[in-house]
């Protein structure tokens, strides 16, 4: 009997392993071949052809989910800003008093140019700047991340290397959730 389990267990490891792993395209595994990237209100379902954005809904639903997570309180100001640019990981952020409800800042460093997505638990308001203070545009957002439901909002944007500052808010919510990937996701949970 032991056996007969161990191998069940042998046999599905390597299914469960590859769902981070964005080459899978084929069989929908990460929102597979055939979903739709919309804007606002869009389905997302992942990489249907060349030009469409791969969206890892379901691998970060999986860090939403499992963690691990970091606790971190939003500045009231940039002063008091944390860092929340933990790659694989959930940041729950504290919003704190804003004008017109509760929200907060927070720093994120990119060390390197790439493209992003920008998962938040609750859909607050989101502007970003570079370290210039010039306002970063949000290339596409989403309301609709299949197969998680804890992701109330996804925001697509290209970063280049350094500091950004984040705004959250005003919203009503006293904790946000927040994860990133990078669009080029590619690599294994061990």
């Amino acid at each position: 009997m032991k056996h007969l389990i161990l191998s069940a267990l042998i046999a599905i490891a390597p299914l469960y392993l590859a769902g981070c792993d964005s080459d899978d395209d084929d069989d929908g595994a990460m929102g597979g071949a055939g979903g739709a990237t919309g804007g606002a209100g869009g389905d997302v379902g992942g990489a249907g052809g060349e030009g469409e954005t791969e969206l890892f809904g379901e691998h970060v639903c999986i860090h939403y989910t499992d963690g691990p997570v970091v606790e971190v309180t939003a500045g009231a100001d940039l002063d008091g800003a944390p860092e929340i640019a933990h790659e694989h990981t959930r940041v729950d952020i504290t919003l704190t008093d804003l004008e017109g409800g509760l929200g907060g800042y927070a720093t994120f460093t990119s060390d390197e140019a790439t493209e992003a997505w920008f998962y938040l638990g609750v859909d607050a308001d989101l502007e970003i700047t570079d370290a210039t203070g010039a306002a970063v545009e949000i290339e596409e957002t989403t309301t609709e991340i299949e197969g998680c439901p804890a992701v109330a909002v996804a925001h697509r944007l290209d970063l280049d290397i350094g500091t950004y500052t984040l705004r959250f808010g005003p919203t009503d919510a006293t904790l946000l959730s927040f994860a990133f990937e990078h669009a080029e996701h590619d690599h294994d949970h061990e």
